[in-house]
């Protein structure tokens, strides 16, 4: 009767020392988990595009305030800021689209839950 609970406790030891190295997800407890590359990032891309081009607007908008005000046409040095932001708005979308691309993220198979992995010290 006394082996029993003896190999109880080393299979619950070696079971506690394997899962010390396992990842498993942090929200089913699953350890079919794998990690793969973040990759390219289209809702940075059409985030920063978004902003860029609603600034253009919003120096728009501006500009015709002012100039309504002020009886001009238009306020030097809002045209060149617009143009700015709209010739830029692409390419600068494009390439944050690519920041992080290579971050790894971990991805549960069972439920789907993706998160970034903590780095150790």
């Amino acid at each position: 009767m006394k082996t029993m609970p003896q190999q109880r406790q080393k299979i619950q030891q070696t079971t506690t020392s394997n899962n010390s190295n396992t990842v498993v997800c942090r929200k089913c407890k699953s350890t079919q988990v794998v990690a793969n590359k973040r990759g390219y990032s289209f809702l940075r891309m059409f985030l920063w595009l978004g902003i860029m081009l609603g600034g253009t607007v919003v120096f728009f908008m501006i500009g015709e305030f002012l100039a309504s005000i002020k009886n001009v046409d238009m306020i030097t040095g809002i045209p060149e800021i617009m143009f700015l932001l709209w010739f830029f708005s692409v390419p600068v979308a494009i390439i944050v689209g690519f920041v992080g691309r290579n971050a790894i993220v971990n991805g549960c198979m069972n439920c789907g839950h993706k998160w970034m992995p903590v780095k150790k010290k």
